[in-house]
């Protein structure tokens, strides 16, 4: 009879680590699953940190390309001024040469 009591509690040792290591492995298991999760989390709030910063940057550059475009166009029409002065000034000249 204590043999077979023995057999018994043997199995249920067995049994017993084998739960152990099942609840250990299902632990585990859960906790990656956790810490994936988490990663998951701090990617999308670190991709949502990143669509703002560059919408930001994106509406900077095209404040600054609006006012490189109005300089631009300002420097232009004071050049086109310029050269419209120079050819009087030259057609003034050339025809005070004309005459002498």
């Amino acid at each position: 009879m204590w043999q077979k009591n023995y057999g018994s509690k043997k199995a249920n040792q067995e049994a017993q680590t084998r739960y152990e290591t099942e609840v250990k492995a299902e632990s585990e298991r859960v906790a990656s699953g956790s810490r994936s999760s988490k990663t998951s989390s701090q990617n999308t709030e670190a991709q949502k940190a990143y669509e703002a910063e560059k919408a930001k940057v994106e509406a900077q550059n095209a404040e600054a390309q609006k006012a490189y475009e109005a300089e631009k166009a300002k420097a232009e029409a004071q050049n086109a001024d310029a050269q419209k002065a120079y050819e009087a000034e030259k057609a003034k000249v050339e025809a005070q040469n004309a005459e002498n």
